[in-house]
């Protein structure tokens, strides 16, 4: 039998950065629904999660023994993420990493898939 050992952090690092510039650009376009017009009169703007550009900016990419994470781990940023992710009673859900990850997310880990296996099928 053969010791096959392959390193994959390559190919979780693009398939995580494909991930994490559609969260961006998810973020970019104004996630749903928009500020209250009291909101928009406090923050003279109505950007929903841009107003600071914190959430956008603190999102990472760690690659470590072949497992990707994408998410914000600032423990500060993550509590205001989940909160807008998840709504709570005095602001609306504003999800963004569950609709990327259910549409393009999959298709992104279904290509990571497809192309991790043909390497170790042509490892054999």
């Amino acid at each position: 039998m053969r010791d096959i050992s392959m390193d994959f952090s390559q190919q979780l690092l693009n398939a995580a950065g494909a991930l994490k510039q559609a969260i961006e650009e998810c973020i970019d376009s104004g996630v749903p629904p928009p500020n209250a017009p009291s909101t928009i009169r406090r923050k003279g703007h109505g950007l929903t999660l841009r107003d600071t550009w914190t959430y956008r900016n603190s999102i990472e990419i760690r690659v470590s023994d072949n497992v990707a994470e994408i998410g914000v781990f600032n423990p500060e940023v993550a509590e205001y993420v989940f909160y807008n992710e998840h709504g709570t009673s005095k602001i609306p859900a504003r999800p963004v990493f569950g609709p990327v990850f259910d549409g393009l997310g999959q298709r992104i880990l279904d290509e990571l898939e497809d192309n991790l296996a043909d390497e170790i099928l042509a490892s054999l």
